[in-house]
């Protein structure tokens, strides 16, 4: 399966508002880009001959699209939304990223509670 790989870059961190960073790559393997954590990204706009620093600051959603270079079957295209490094610190935590964190961690890492046998 072919995977498309668009980066989105938040405007502000109020979230509200996004444009694209580079132009969409295709990418063999399985994309994984986790949240909070920084990557440099290739946007064609080299700092210093350094790629820039950003952050993941959403969960990466994932929708099939029309594959771009064979039409009659699907790819899966990867968004992944990303926040300057300098500017995260403004960032509050992603409504997404809540409700998961307290859908399911909660019961997740419940600890398994044994009563102490009776001596």
């Amino acid at each position: 399966m072919q995977y498309v790989l668009r980066f989105q870059l938040y405007d502000n961190p109020s979230r509200q508002s996004f444009s694209q960073l580079g132009t969409d790559k295709l990418v063999t393997k399985y994309p994984l880009f986790r949240y909070g954590l920084v990557y440099r990204v290739d946007d064609d706009n080299l700092i210093d001959n350094q790629l820039p620093v950003y952050v993941v600051a959403n969960i990466t959603r994932i929708k099939h699209i029309p594959d771009p270079t064979n039409p009659g079957i699907n790819a899966l295209l990867f968004e992944v939304f990303l926040a300057r490094l300098e500017e995260w610190g403004q960032f509050d935590e992603a409504d997404e990223v809540k409700q998961v964190r307290e859908s399911y961690w909660p019961t997740y890492n419940r600890k398994l509670v044994r009563k102490r046998p009776l001596v």
